[in-house]
């Protein structure tokens, strides 16, 4: 990689981790769209800091999550459980910024943060 690519990659992995604290707080907050808006942007941050490390682009979030099953999930370097959250976490994120009269319970933004958590700390090993 060159210089400049190393600092894109540090770049996004720094936003996935302060996306995910902004999560926290919208969480705290019960701003519960916005938290799972930050959660899905976490996420997605790191995954496009591996498609850097990777030399692959895609200027679509389709794109981005199929970089990710093709590469990390269907070879094994990741579990397929967070293949399917990063699915899930999508699908949440497009509900509440597209769709009307969603509701989110605490408690599943609960599980979702942990779990958002928990994608960044299993990705951040691949680095």
């Amino acid at each position: 990689m060159s210089p400049y690519e190393d600092q894109l990659v540090c770049h996004r992995r720094e936003k996935a981790v302060d996306t995910l604290e902004d999560a926290r707080i919208l969480f705290e907050r019960k701003r519960y769209f916005s938290a799972v808006n930050r959660m899905y942007y976490a996420c997605f941050y790191e995954v496009t800091a591996l498609m850097i490390k990777d030399n692959f682009q895609s200027s679509k979030h389709t794109g981005v999550k199929s970089f990710f099953m093709q590469q990390y999930i269907k070879t094994g370097k990741v579990p397929s459980e967070w293949g399917a959250f990063f699915t899930e976490i999508f699908k949440y994120r497009q509900d509440s910024d597209y769709k009307d009269f969603i509701k989110f319970e605490e408690q599943a933004v609960t599980e979702w943060l942990a779990k958002t958590q928990g994608f960044i700390q299993v990705l951040e090993k691949l680095f």
